[in-house]
C-alpha cells in the first residue's frame, strides 16, 4: 500500500518521520517503519491468497496508522519550518502514487475484458472509475448489494483502502493549515474520538458503511496522526514497545472478521511507531531482517498487484480457485512488484519533474482514458445484453421486495384485482411470483423481504448484513403481513417460499427469536426451522386459508449464472464446476437440513409440498438450464425465463388449485 517517504536537511544526524537525515543530506528510510510496512503487507498478501492467517485484514489498518503518522509528520514540520506548499505536496503525492495505480489499472483492465463476466466487468468498470476519481471505496460500497456479485471477484477490490488514504491526503493538510499551531494536537484527537464513537456505534447495524466509508476509518489514521507529535525514540515508551510489538504480530492470528480487535492493534502499531527502537538500527538485525524491510520498499506495487490476478483466477475458477494458484499468484505478483517499483515507480518518484499546466493536463487526459476504457469496452461488446439480469430478475416482482421493517399492501403488486393467492417469503418467493402469475387465473399477491423466511416469531442474524435491528424489522414484516392476511378475507391461499437456509444452518448465523419476556438468540437448527415454520402454517391455518409450502431449488457452492454466461461465450472456464451442473452431493453438503426441514413438512397433513428442485435433479445431477435456457443467475436463484419454463413444463399452476 501506501510507502510515504519524508525528511528534513541537515548536517547533523537527526530522525525525522520516516528518515535519518545524514551530513550528506542523503535520506535513509526508517528501518523499522520498512519493516512494519514489509510485515504489513505479507498479511494482507497472504491473507487474500489464501494461506495466511484469519485476521490477516488487519495489515490495512496498519498501513493506516502509518499512513497517518508520516503524512501527518510531513505538514507539520513543514508547515512549522514555513517552507510548505500545497503544489509541492501534491506533486509529491502525484508521483509517487499515480505512476504505479495507473499501469495496475491499465494491466487490470485489458485483463478484465477477457477473464470477467458480463456483470463482473459492469462493477469492475464502476470501481475502475473510482479508482481514478479516489472514490473506489464509495464505488464498491454501491456493489454490496443482496444481488451484487462477490468480493473475491473484484479485481479492484483494494482500492477502497487507496482511496480512504487518498482522501486523507486531500483534507489533513487543508485542516493543518488553517488550525493554528496550538490546536492541531486536540482537532486530531477530537476527530479520532468522533470517528471511532461512530464506528463503535454503527458497525453492527451499518457492517457496509462502516467499513468503506472514511468517517468511520479516520480514526485509524488520526491515532497515526497523534503519534507522530509524540517524541519519537522516547525512552518512556521502551516499556510498551514488546508488549505492543506482540499484540501487532500476535493479533492477526486471533481475528475472525473485519473490526475484531482493530482497536488494539491500532494502538500498538502507534506505540511501536513511537519508540523507533534503536535496536532496529544495529547492523547485525539489518542484514538479518533485510528482506523484510525490502518488501516494505515494495509494499505498494505488491499491494498493487497482488490482487487482481487473485481476483481474475477467482472467476476463472468459479471461486473454487486451486490453493497453488495462490501460492503462484503471490509469488509472480512479488516479481511484478520488483519490476514496478524498480522501473516505474522509483524512476518517477526521484525524478525532476515539477508541476506545469502542460503535465497537469497530461495526467488528467491519462486519467480521462482510464476512467473511460472499461466503459467503452462494455458499450462496444454489448455486456449488457449479456447479463441474467440479477437486480430485475422479476421486473415487477423485485420492485415489490419490501426494505423496510413494516408490511402494507401496495397495489403495484397484485398481479389482478382482488387477488386470492398469498406469495409470502424471501427472495425464492420473488423468484415465483411472476412465473406463479403467468400460469394461474388466479391473482397474486407479494409480500416479501429479502433473507426474511417466513418463519413467525424468528428471524435470521448475523454479525454481517443481517444485524440485529435488522432481524428486528424482519419480526415486524411477519407479524404484519399475518395481520394483513386476516384483513383480506380475499385470500384463499397462502404460498410460503424460502431458501430456509438461515433457520437450519448453524455455520450461516443465529436466529433471533421473539417472546413477551423479550426477543433472545438461539443457534441456527432444523429443530428451530420447524418450530418457527409450524408456527405460520397454524397461524394460516386458524385463518381459514390454505397453505402451501415450496421447497427451494437446488443451491450450488457457485455461482450458476456467471458459469453458464461464461461457458455461453466462451470465457476461460476451469475447475470441477466447469459442467456448471449441480451434483446431488454437493447439494445435499449444502442443504441437508433445509432438505431434512422439508421432509418433515412433506408429513404435515394440512399443507401441500411443491418441490422445485425434484424434476431437475435426477441421477445424481441437477440440471441448471432447459436447452440454451439458463434457470439460474446466481447459486440459487431462478431467471425469469427459467421460472416461466419450470412453471409452463411442470404446472405450477396446480400448486394453488383446491
Amino acid at each position: 500500500m501506501m510507502n510515504e517517504l519524508s525528511g528534513i536537511t541537515g548536517k547533523t544526524y537527526a530522525v525525522s518521520g520516516d528518515f535519518v537525515t545524514r551530513p550528506t543530506e542523503h535520506k535513509v528510510p526508517r528501518f523499522d517503519i520498512q519493516l512494519l510496512r514489509g510485515i504489513s503487507v505479507l498479511l494482507i498478501v497472504a491473507y487474500h491468497c489464501g494461506f495466511g492467517p484469519k485476521g490477516g485484514f488487519l495489515g490495512v489498518d496498519i498501513f493506516f496508522v502509518i499512513s497517518g503518522f508520516l503524512i501527518t509528520g510531513i505538514v507539520v514540520r513543514e508547515l512549522d519550518a514555513g517552507t510548505f506548499s500545497f503544489r509541492a505536496f501534491y506533486t509529491r503525492r502525484a508521483k509517487r502514487l499515480l505512476p504505479a495505480l495507473y499501469a495496475t489499472l491499465a494491466l487490470t483492465t485489458l485483463a478484465s475484458m477477457w477473464l470477467l463476466s458480463s456483470q463482473d466487468f459492469i462493477d469492475f468498470s464502476k470501481t475502475a472509475q473510482g479508482a481514478v476519481t479516489f472514490t473506489g471505496n464509495l464505488a464498491l460500497l454501491r456493489q454490496t448489494g443482496y444481488f451484487d456479485g462477490p468480493a473475491e471477484l473484484k479485481p479492484l477490490l483494494h482500492a477502497w483502502s487507496l482511496a480512504i488514504e487518498e482522501q486523507f491526503y486531500l483534507g489533513i493538510p487543508l485542516l493543518l493549515w488553517l488550525l493554528p499551531k496550538r490546536a492541531r494536537l486536540g482537532a486530531l484527537l477530537l476527530i479520532a474520538i468522533a470517528s471511532l464513537g461512530a464506528w463503535l456505534a454503527y458497525r453492527d447495524n451499518l457492517p457496509d458503511d462502516t467499513f468503506y466509508r472514511i468517517e468511520f476509518r479516520a480514526w485509524e489514521l488520526a491515532i497515526g496522526s497523534l503519534a507522530s507529535f509524540a517524541v519519537t525514540g522516547n525512552k518512556r515508551m521502551s516499556a510498551l514497545f514488546w508488549p505492543a510489538l506482540a499484540v501487532m504480530l500476535g493479533v492477526p492470528f486471533y481475528a475472525q472478521s473485519p473490526g475484531d480487535l482493530t482497536v488494539a492493534v491500532c494502538i500498538a502499531t502507534a506505540f511501536v511507531l513511537i519508540r523507533n527502537h534503536p535496536g532496529f538500527s544495529l547492523p547485525l538485525i539489518q542484514r538479518c531482517l533485510q528482506p523484510l524491510a525490502w518488501m516494505g520498499n515494495i509494499s505498494y506495487s505488491w499491494y498493487l498487484l497482488h490482487w487482481p490476478p487473485m481476483a481474475l483466477m477467482n472467476a476463472v475458477y468459479l471461486d473454487d480457485t486451486p490453493g497453488w494458484i495462490g501460492l503462484a499468484v503471490a509469488l509472480g505478483s512479488l516479481l511484478a512488484a520488483a519490476i514496478m517499483y524498480y522501473l516505474i515507480e522509483q524512476p518517477v518518484r526521484h525524478s525532476r519533474l515539477r508541476f506545469t499546466p502542460a503535465r497537469l493536463a497530461t495526467t488528467l487526459m491519462m486519467s480521462g482514458l482510464l476512467f473511460m476504457a472499461p466503459q467503452a469496452w462494455r458499450w462496444v461488446a454489448q455486456l449488457d445484453a449479456r447479463v441474467l439480469a440479477r437486480a430485475d430478475n422479476d421486473g415487477l416482482a423485485s420492485q415489490c421486495v419490501l426494505d423496510g421493517s413494516g408490511y402494507a399492501p401496495v397495489a403495484g403488486c397484485d398481479s389482478a384485482k382482488d387477488p386470492t393467492v398469498l406469495v409470502w417469503g424471501d427472495s425464492k418467493a420473488m423468484d415465483i411470483v411472476a412465473a406463479l402469475a403467468s400460469v394461474s387465473a388466479q391473482g397474486i399477491r407479494q409480500a416479501t423481504k429479502l433473507s426474511c423466511g417466513p418463519l413467525l416469531g424468528m428471524a435470521p442474524v448475523n454479525k454481517l448484513r443481517l444485524t440485529r435491528q435488522w432481524a428486528e424489522g424482519c419480526l415486524s414484516f411477519n407479524a404484519d403481513v399475518l395481520a394483513s392476511l386476516a384483513q383480506n378475507p380475499n385470500i384463499k391461499t397462502v404460498v410460503l417460499a424460502s431458501s430456509f437456509e438461515r433457520f437450519v444452518n448453524p455455520s450461516l448465523g443465529d436466529v433471533l427469536n421473539s417472546s413477551p419476556g423479550g426477543n433472545t438468540v438461539t443457534p441456527a437448527s432444523v429443530l428451530i426451522g420447524q418450530q418457527g415454520l409450524r408456527n405460520t402454517v397454524d397461524a394460516v391455518r386458524k385463518l381459514g386459508r390454505r397453505v402451501v409450502i415450496v421447497a427451494p431449488p437446488a443451491s450450488a457452492a457457485f455461482d450458476v449464472g456467471v458459469c453458464l454466461e461464461r461457458r455461453a461465450y466462451g470465457n476461460l472456464t476451469l475447475g470441477r464446476y466447469a459442467s456448471c451442473e449441480i451434483t446431488e452431493a454437493d447439494r445435499r453438503e449444502r442443504q441437508g437440513n433445509v432438505l431434512a426441514l422439508m421432509a418433515a413438512a412433506a408429513h404435515w397433513p394440512d399443507v401441500k409440498l411443491a418441490d422445485i428442485a425434484a424434476p431437475l435433479c435426477q441421477s445424481g445431477m441437477c440440471r441448471t438450464s432447459m436447452g440454451k435456457h439458463p434457470l439460474y443467475i446466481d447459486n440459487m436463484h431462478l431467471t425469469a425465463e427459467g421460472g416461466a419454463l419450470l412453471a409452463i413444463k411442470y404446472d405450477w399452476a396446480s400448486w394453488i388449485v383446491d
